[in-house]
C-alpha cells in the first residue's frame, strides 16, 4: 500500500501527520466502519488496519506534498456494498483494488453498476479509484504477481493466502 493511499483512505487531510492525528483518524474511521453498522464493515475495518499499519511504521511526522482528491475509503466501501451480499462470488482485495471472482456472469449487470471494469486477460472483475490509476501503465501482471507486489486479502469466497 503507497502511503498517499492509507492516508486518503483513513481520511486524513492534514498535510502534516503526527501520531496523535493517525490515532484521532484510526478512531473516527473504526466508528465509521464498524461491522454492526455497515454490512460491509468487517471488510473494510480490514482495509483501514492495513492502512493504519502502514502509517504506523512510518517515521513521524509525515509530510506529504501530494493530497488524494478522492475519498478511497468511500468510494470502496459504496463498491463493496453494492455487491458484498451477492452469492458465489469469491473478493480479494490488493493494495486499494477489489478483485472479484467466481460465478459472476449472472451479476454482471450490477457490477457494471457499481463501477466495476472487467478484465479479459485475468477473467476476473476489478474496481478501482480512476484518479489512483497510472496513465499509460500498460505492463500486463499475473493475478500472483499483483498479489506479491501489493499485498492480498480474500474477504469472501474460497481463501487463497494473505500476503503482507
Amino acid at each position: 500500500m503507497k502511503t498517499l493511499e492509507a492516508i486518503s483512505i483513513l481520511s486524513i487531510k492534514e498535510p502534516s501527520i503526527t501520531l496523535e492525528i493517525l490515532k484521532k483518524a484510526y478512531r473516527k474511521a473504526c466508528k465509521t466502519y464498524h461491522p454492526d453498522l455497515n454490512k460491509a464493515g468487517t471488510e473494510m475495518m480490514k482495509i483501514v488496519n492495513a492502512a493504519y499499519e502502514h502509517l504506523s511504521k512510518k517515521k513521524f511526522p509525515i509530510e506529504e506534498e501530494e493530497t488524494s482528491k478522492v475519498n478511497i475509503s468511500e468510494a470502496l466501501e459504496t463498491a463493496l456494498n453494492a455487491i458484498i451480499s451477492l452469492e458465489g462470488i469469491s473478493i480479494e482485495v490488493c493494495g486499494t483494488w477489489l478483485w472479484i471472482s467466481g460465478d459472476t456472469r449472472q451479476y454482471r449487470a450490477i457490477f457494471k453498476e457499481a463501477g466495476f471494469k472487467w478484465s479479459g486477460k485475468k477473467q476476473m472483475w476489478y474496481f478501482r479509484i480512476e484518479s489512483e490509476a497510472k496513465k499509460g501503465w500498460r505492463k500486463s501482471f499475473s493475478m500472483d504477481a499483483i498479489r506479491i507486489m501489493h499485498g492480498s486479502t480474500q474477504i469472501k469466497g474460497k481463501s487463497f493466502y494473505k500476503l503482507a
